[in-house]
């Protein structure tokens, strides 16, 4: 079963500018959602998609394939599934989609494993897919940060939840 993961990583952002960038927690912010989805046992092959050559570096660096975004797909107004529909425009063969956003960097690789074992099940070597209508994560790791205040405010969360990695 081929899994394609997809972390969609614009350079703008009006809110919070550069925050895939910000070290956050002594990283990078993009770098905590590379390295779970690294890790994890579904995952087939890993992508981020960006407009930044910033962002574009610190992926290769850490071993993750990039695909850039054309600038229609990377203003304000784009979405998530804008860059999905992109990637998957230039890769084929994968029986699922998985999207990490960068933002939430407290998901950890057991939580997108788990996220992906209740997503797909085997019955008799064939794979099938549940209902994907609900995602359920626990509240402290479901950070979505896009402003200053959220950034701040998951750093506060993350060093009394964790020591500093």
């Amino acid at each position: 079963m081929d899994i394609l993961g997809v972390i969609p990583a614009r350079g703008g952002s009006k809110r919070l500018p550069d925050k895939n960038l910000k070290f956050f927690n002594g990283k990078p912010l993009i770098s905590w959602t590379i390295l779970e989805a690294q890790k994890s046992e579904f995952i087939t092959d890993l992508v981020v998609s960006t407009d930044s050559p910033r962002i574009a570096y610190i992926a290769k660096e850490l071993g993750c394939e990039v695909i850039m975004r054309p600038p229609e797909i990377s203003g304000d107004d784009a979405s998530s599934w804008d860059a999905v529909k992109h990637v998957l425009s230039l890769k084929h063969g994968y029986e699922f989609v998985i999207l990490l956003q960068p933002t939430s960097p407290q998901r950890t690789v057991k939580d997108i494993d788990d996220a992906l074992g209740m997503t797909v099940f085997s019955v008799d070597g064939e794979y099938h897919k549940k209902n994907g209508a609900i995602y359920i994560m626990p509240v402290a790791k479901s950070l979505d940060i896009d402003t200053l205040e959220d950034f701040e405010r998951a750093e506060d969360i993350c060093s009394e939840l964790q020591p500093s990695q």
